[in-house]
């Protein structure tokens, strides 16, 4: 089988990790490790969820905004095709961070939203993303 026919990775680690306050300037005030973000195109506004709470339009999106727009976070972005959405389009992918450590990674919406990633996988994901330094 050629190269271009394998399926694209399911989870891809993002290419920077994030600092440990990511999450707090975006807002979130919930307890979980895990959350997931994206850009919702239907209120123009980010998104934000754990395992429990979904809310769009209530937290930072500039502070998310200037996270998509660094050259290297941009580059990686349309190098492996990965869309967090926007006011034109719904989103392809979702970005997960790890909140204790900043570790982040992307990965399909039905995926992402799964409450055994974001909550029972916790810990297995964040050995996974948290080995890289």
């Amino acid at each position: 089988m050629k190269e271009f026919d394998q399926p694209p990775p399911q989870v891809l680690r993002f290419p920077i990790r994030l600092p440990t306050d990511f999450t707090d300037r975006l807002g979130y005030r919930g307890r979980c490790q895990m959350i997931g973000t994206y850009w919702e195109c239907a209120g123009d506004d980010l998104a934000v969820y754990d395992g429990d709470t979904l809310s769009v339009g209530l937290h930072d999106g500039y502070a998310w905004l200037a996270l998509m727009q660094v050259p290297l976070v941009r580059h990686w972005r349309e190098e492996h095709e990965v869309d967090l959405g926007s006011s034109g389009a719904p989103e392809t992918h979702h970005l997960v961070v790890n909140r204790r450590d900043g570790a982040a990674f992307v990965t399909d919406p039905d995926r992402a939203r799964r409450r055994r990633l974001l909550l029972a996988d916790r810990a297995r994901y964040a050995r996974a993303f948290s080995a890289r330094k």
